[in-house]
């Protein structure tokens, strides 16, 4: 049930997840150009076996999927110790995998063409002690039984109990984080990274609690734009106990960029090589601890607009109306109600 980085390769994204089989490509593809926390996972067969544990047979389970209050299942999953033999060989996989720990969830069918269960499931921060893991681990397992999560399920047809492995990673005490798109989402441009960051641990920026600079570099690691903004509040670790906290930014850094262009190529051509080797654009959560650049997450891109042509005509919606008449953003349907409605009155 515990795999190693190679093991997890081996096994697949049906036993080991998403979030898993992203780490475990990456330590099969660029093990040396790509520096990743050191990690296990828990496969997604012991979510499914502890279900056993919980009193509640699989049959039974799929049965109360469709009616019953997602707490009580959650409870279920929460309440029920994990399997002896599993916590044992977790607790002496930890002695040689030094603390404090990240525990993140990585559901089976995560990250796919259809679906990316992106914030649908919990992951939790600075774990110090084994016994902190291992709660960490059924609350991973019971995230999956979240009203949230259960409408996502339906919401895209997917039926069944949901199988989710859980990854437990050496944490990485970064002081600036973010998020880097390999193709930019906005624009679409295929040849350009869009490089969101701020202040702290990437949890602020992945759960929007932190304002993030934004930065657009060339797949060459030249910056195209850069949008700095005022970074009041970032997420830290919570001193001698578990979990993160969120504190104010030093008044002197606020509206400072909190990456340099010599960073700023290094993470673009780093994800840019990590796209390569998947073959596909990607979407990566990164970290930097002191200049050393930290890949925590990998998972591809799963809408893009298209491309737009610099022959195409340039849309601009803007915010230039007669205030007291029509408040709010100009639109193609603002224009032409105003035009109607001027030729009418006037």
């Amino acid at each position: 049930m515990l795999l190693s980085p190679p093991e997890a390769f081996i096994a697949g994204e049906s036993r080991v997840g998403g979030k898993a089989y992203g780490l475990a490509r990456l330590a099969e593809s660029l093990p040396t150009e790509v520096e990743v926390p050191a990690w296990v996972v828990i496969g997604a067969e012991a979510s499914v076996g502890h279900l056993g544990r919980a009193g509640q047979l699989e049959a039974a389970f799929v049965e109360m999927l469709g009616d019953t209050d997602p707490g009580v299942l959650r409870g279920f999953v929460f309440g029920a110790e994990i399997d002896p033999e599993l916590a044992a060989a977790l607790r002496s996989r930890l002695e040689s995998l030094p603390g404090p720990w990240a525990v993140r969830s990585s559901m089976v069918g995560e990250d796919s063409a259809k679906s990316s269960f992106a914030g649908q499931l919990e992951s939790f921060l600075y774990c110090r002690t084994p016994s902190d893991v291992l709660d960490a681990v059924r609350k991973c397992w019971a995230s999956a039984y979240s009203a949230h999560a259960m409408a996502y399920r339906q919401r895209h047809g997917l039926s069944g109990l949901p199988h989710v492995a859980v990854v437990v990673q050496q944490m990485v005490t970064g002081q600036v984080s973010g998020v880097a798109f390999t193709a930019d989402p906005t624009t679409g441009h295929r040849q350009h990274a869009r490089i969101t960051a701020a202040w702290g641990l990437a949890e602020g920026v992945v759960n929007g609690a932190c304002n993030t600079d934004e930065y657009v570099v060339a797949h060459d690691g030249d910056e195209v734009e850069a949008n700095i903004v005022d970074k009041d509040i970032q997420v830290v670790e919570t001193p001698d106990q578990s979990g993160t906290t969120e504190v104010e930014v030093d008044a002197s850094k606020r509206e400072a960029r909190c990456l340099t262009t010599a960073q700023l190529k290094s993470i673009a051509t780093t994800c840019v090589r990590i796209a390569d080797a998947f073959g596909a654009p990607q979407d990566i959560e990164w970290t930097l601890e002191g200049d050393q650049l930290f890949v925590l997450q990998s998972r591809p891109i799963t809408a893009l607009p298209e491309e737009q042509s610099d022959e195409e005509p340039v849309v601009v919606f803007d915010n230039s109306n007669i205030q007291e008449s029509y408040c709010g953003v100009t639109t193609p349907l603002t224009f032409s109600f105003a035009q109607g409605a001027y030729a009418s009155v006037y």
